[in-house]
C-alpha cells in the first residue's frame, strides 16, 4: 500500500508532460480524455510512462491497495467472516466504561451462519485501523456516507447505513460485495472517472 500512495502522490504533484521519481522509477504524466457526464470533481489527471513500461491508473491502484489492507488488517483483529466484514457499519463501534472508569472500544458484529450477535473488545490495533478506514470515508465531510447494500440471500436492498467497507465505482459510492472482497475485482480497483494512471520507465 506504501508504494502506491508513493504513486498516486506522485501523480498529482507534477503537471501532464512533467515526470517524477518514485523508488527509483520515472513517471510521466499526461493528460487523459475526460469522461462525458462526470461532475469536475471526479476528474483527476492521468499519466503514463515516457518509455515501453505499461501505463496503469495510480488512483484506482490505490485505492485498491488500501481496501485490501483494510480487509484483511480487519479480518485479522476481529475473527469474522468476510459477509460480517462488510455488514460493519459506523454504527458497529461501541464504547463500554469498565467499573474502574476505564473506556474500552467495541466492535460489535452482526449475526451471520451462527445467527448470534458478537461484540469484541477493540485493541489498539483494530482502533487505529477502524479510524484511518472512517476518515478515508468520510473524505471532507462531516459523516459517514450513507448507502444500501443489496443482500445477495435475501436478494432486497438494505436501508441506508453508513457502512465502513464503501469505495468508489462507477462514479459512484457502493459498498464493497463479498465477490469484489475477495478477488482484483474492477469495482474494488475503480475510482472517479479519468482517474490517474501510471507507468514507469
Amino acid at each position: 500500500m506504501h508504494r502506491a500512495t508513493l504513486l498516486l502522490q506522485a501523480a498529482r504533484s507534477v503537471k501532464p508532460g512533467e515526470e517524477s521519481t518514485v523508488e527509483g522509477w520515472q513517471y510521466r504524466r499526461t493528460a487523459g480524455p475526460a469522461a462525458a457526464g462526470v461532475p469536475p470533481r471526479c476528474s483527476s489527471p492521468r499519466s503514463t510512462s515516457r518509455g515501453r513500461g505499461p501505463r496503469f491508473d495510480a488512483e484506482c491502484e490505490e485505492n485498491y491497495a488500501f481496501w485490501t489492507w483494510a480487509s484483511i488488517e480487519v479480518l485479522r483483529h476481529t475473527g469474522a467472516r468476510i459477509e460480517e466484514l462488510l455488514e460493519l457499519t459506523h454504527l458497529s463501534l461501541r464504547q463500554y466504561e469498565a467499573p474502574t472508569g476505564e473506556t474500552v472500544p467495541l466492535l460489535q458484529i452482526s449475526p451471520s451462519k451462527t445467527d448470534r450477535e458478537r461484540v469484541i473488545p477493540a485493541d489498539p490495533d483494530l482502533v487505529a485501523v477502524l479510524a484511518r478506514i472512517i476518515r478515508r470515508i468520510k473524505g471532507t465531510g462531516e459523516r459517514v456516507p450513507l448507502l444500501t447494500r443489496y443482500d445477495g440471500y435475501e436478494r432486497v436492498f438494505g436501508p441506508p447505513m453508513p457502512y465502513l467497507f464503501q469505495c468508489p465505482s462507477q462514479h459512484r459510492l457502493q459498498v464493497i460485495s463479498p465477490t469484489e472482497s475477495a478477488s482484483s475485482s474492477p469495482s474494488m480497483r475503480s475510482g472517479p472517472a479519468s482517474s490517474t494512471s501510471m507507468g514507469h520507465r
